[in-house]
């Protein structure tokens, strides 16, 4: 049985020990025994009196950071653009204009006018109104409410569909994120930015294959174009998914528990960096991450000229000219409370380097497992000599060296190695629990990742 209690103790060497965190209403995963007279086992429950099944978790926007898989995604506001354009091309013509909120919404809904199936009381489904969920393109989008962030509560499950996006946008120095919205009083999708500590829902999708866009359009919006368990998530739970124009779309909101521990893209690593990962992987008794002895290239420049590297066979400082090519291995960083040592593997790479930043939360450098397939050179000023960007050579400027040369030209393929870097898709297998979350006033403060899910009355 599942037992709802505010605190879960053992007495042990005489006296009570809580054995987990249970949060005041009972919101939290836990395993173990209560005590009242009598010992009860306790089952695993993650969110027990909640429509979390039906309608998804709520995520704040710090949660989507490692929330996909490789090759998915959390959408971009340009993501939702394209979905809202597809739908305004191809479904709102002639007498078939319902509003593309419409056309995405579920078809689910206490006294829809569409009948039989559509036309149900039981969650997950809309509230009864005028405006109607057509399900057009088998999106099925379902009006999961929200938690608000300041009056600490949730609202409008059955009335108002919210998804974040992965886009930011800063107003006053603040950064709020973009995200969309549909209701049962409009037949459109809004858009707008707020707060980051809102809960809202999210979808996931993937780029469409040029073997699923060359399928005619009278067909993928039949029943079959539903992909059966395409998704696989971190808890190994299956989302089907439908082909939308040029995307693919899971059907259902995320109800992801866990999630990947990165905070940073990979990068390509300045000098110091690299010396790093030469001193404490490869130049150790038992070394790890099998490096070439040829050498790498780094993000620090050798003045105007030049870029600089570090020979693995002996360690030293290599001078090497701009228009020369070096191999390469990506760095990233993650910044977190969970305890790692210099060789542990997170993140899709290894760790080399540690930093404390105080307050209990360390920056974890990590270098990447395998090579670029083939010597990249360090361009700059479309390949020629005499531009030195000021490339910084610490810890720590690797990922600011690699934004500055991408940035420093308009158009692609000028900078090989760094752009590799920052192109690099891979993100491991470490994955770490989404702190769940109902205490009001913890919700309200988190400026880092959590979830809840919409209490059931």
């Amino acid at each position: 049985m599942s037992i709802k209690v505010k605190k879960i103790c053992v007495y042990k060497d005489g006296a009570w020990h809580p054995i987990t965190k249970v949060y005041k209403d009972g919101w939290k995963k836990f395993r173990g025994l209560f005590y009242d007279g009598n010992w009860y086992e306790i089952e695993e429950d993650d969110f027990p009196g909640t429509y979390f099944e039906e309608y998804g978790a709520l995520y704040n926007w710090w949660a989507l950071d490692g929330l996909a898989n490789d090759g998915w995604r959390v959408p971009s506001n340009d993501d939702w653009i394209t979905l809202e354009d597809y739908i305004d091309t191809n479904y709102n013509t002639g007498e078939d204009e319902f509003g593309i909120g419409n056309h995405l919404k579920s078809c689910r809904q206490v006294d829809s006018p569409l009948g039989g199936d559509c036309d149900t009381s039981i969650h997950p489904r809309w509230n009864s109104a005028t405006e109607y969920g057509r399900d057009s393109v088998k999106f099925s989008g379902m009006p999961g409410g929200k938690r608000e962030p300041t009056e600490h509560d949730f609202r409008w499950l059955g009335d108002v569909a919210y998804w974040w996006s992965a886009t930011v946008v800063v107003l006053y120095e603040v950064e709020y994120g973009y995200f969309r919205s549909t209701s049962i009083w409009i037949s459109g999708m809004e858009w707008d930015v707020d707060s980051k500590q809102n809960g809202f829902a999210v979808r996931l999708l993937r780029n469409a294959t040029t073997n699923e866009q060359d399928i005619e359009h009278e067909d993928y919006i039949a029943e079959e174009t539903i992909i059966p368990n395409e998704y696989t998530g971190h808890d190994e739970k299956t989302y089907d998914a439908v082909r939308i124009g040029t995307q693919v779309w899971i059907t259902e909101n995320l109800k992801e528990t866990k999630k990947h521990e990165i905070t940073s893209d990979w990068y390509l690593p300045s000098i110091m960096e690299l010396q790093a990962v030469y001193d404490n992987l490869h130049n150790v008794p038992e070394p790890i991450g099998d490096f070439s002895s040829l050498g790498y290239g780094s993000s620090t420049e050798n003045g105007a000229n030049g870029w600089e590297g570090i020979n693995f066979n002996d360690g030293s400082t290599l001078g090497i000219g701009k228009i020369y090519k070096r191999l390469i291995r990506p760095v990233r960083h993650v910044i977190s409370s969970n305890s790692y040592d210099i060789k542990d593997e997170i993140g899709g790479g290894y760790v080399f380097y540690i930093e404390d930043l105080g307050g209990g939360e360390y920056k974890y450098y990590i270098v990447s497992k395998v090579d670029n397939e083939e010597y990249l050179e360090f361009e700059v000023s479309h390949g020629e000599y005499g531009t030195d960007l000021g490339t910084g050579e610490n810890i720590g400027d690797g990922e600011g060296n690699t934004n500055l040369i991408i940035d420093d030209v308009d158009f692609d393929g000028q900078y090989p190695a760094a752009e590799y870097c920052d192109n690099l898709d891979v993100k491991g297998e470490d994955l770490v629990d989404i702190p769940i979350v109902t205490d009001n006033q913890e919700w309200s403060e988190l400026d880092s990742a959590a979830m809840c899910a919409y209490p059931k009355p």
